[in-house]
């Protein structure tokens, strides 16, 4: 596949950022910097297919089902915005067999160039130890009891622990009016893998009724996530519909609803088994790298992350399925 090169403008520079991705640069000194892109975005002028989630209703499925809609909602009260504020020295300087510069590498060090990029939270867990938290670890009484919250994203967007330490996860983003619930991240869990371009970056909270709430969506979300995958299965290669939920330009959280052109297997494990990548028509700018792509009829409980913009399309990362 060939990539498109994607130009993101960073403040600090005054010069463009050359990337085949779709992490969002910022200035973080520049309060009006997400709308600034937002206004000036060449890739999707007025975002008129980027939908607000108060906003969102049936009518903009091209399947009027109701239990589409709740799928989608559902997986909006789980995406995240990610920020983050290095650069680790240990990034590639190229991806191998692919012949691309990887996001970055001329920047390893870097604790200046700021960028976000979207995530989906796939997994809540309790911990009844020391919490690692960097206000625990310097404090003499440290919390006993915490959450660890496990958000999927690309890997290009957080490549190692070293990134994850300086980096901060944005919950319940939902309107450019509220307020969103901004954790600590703690590190990469397990290896990162850079030519599937998925990773699982692991946040910490001490608010359990945040994360009771949000173990309760993450599990609202795989059952009717399960509905809707036996409902749709025998006709997920007619409807083709591929939905994305994510933080365009670092801004609030919007929904693009597209369909799939392309399932690329890249390795089989058998004749209904494969890692595959998915080519799609749904909107994305930069800031939408790591994004849930919400497949309808895919079997499997987790998305493919969005992981960029190429001259067929935009397209996921690598998942099994």
């Amino acid at each position: 596949m060939t990539f498109e090169e994607t130009l993101s403008w960073n403040p600090a520079w005054r010069r463009p950022i050359i990337c085949p991705c779709e992490t969002e640069l910022y200035d973080p000194t520049e309060s009006g910097c997400c709308k600034y892109k937002w206004n000036t975005c060449q890739k999707n002028p007025g975002h008129t297919n980027f939908i607000t989630m108060s906003e969102f209703n049936l009518d903009h499925l091209p399947i009027r089902d109701p239990l589409i809609f709740q799928v989608i909602q559902a997986l909006s009260s789980l995406t995240v915005k990610i920020e983050v504020n290095y650069i680790s020295e240990h990034r590639p300087d190229i991806i191998k067999d692919a012949g691309i510069f990887y996001p970055y590498f001329t920047h390893k060090g870097n604790n200046t160039l700021r960028r976000t990029g979207s995530g989906r939270v796939f997994h809540v867990a309790m911990k009844f130890n020391n919490c690692p938290c960097s206000l625990c670890k310097s404090s003499s009484i440290p919390n006993r009891k915490y959450w660890l919250i496990s958000v999927a994203t690309a890997t290009h967007v957080v490549f190692d622990s070293s990134e994850a330490k300086l980096s901060k996860c944005h919950f319940s983003f939902d309107s450019d009016s509220s307020q969103s619930i901004v954790l600590e991240c703690l590190k990469l869990e397990p290896v990162p893998d850079i030519e599937k371009d998925t990773c699982s970056l692991l946040c910490v909270t001490h608010d359990s009724d945040f994360a009771v709430s949000l173990h309760k969506s993450v599990y609202e979300y795989y059952n009717l996530d399960r509905q809707v995958s036996v409902k749709y299965k025998d006709s997920r290669n007619v409807h083709r519909l591929a939905a994305i939920v994510s933080h365009p330009h670092g801004c609030s959280k919007r929904v693009s609803i597209g369909t799939w052109q392309e399932r690329l297997e890249t390795t089989s494990f058998g004749p209904e088994m494969a890692d595959t990548k998915y080519i799609y028509n749904t909107c994305t700018c930069p800031g939408s790298s790591g994004a849930p792509v919400y497949i309808l009829g895919k079997e499997l409980w987790y998305n493919h992350s969005h992981s960029g913009a190429g001259a067929l399309g935009n397209y996921s990362g690598i998942k099994w399925e």
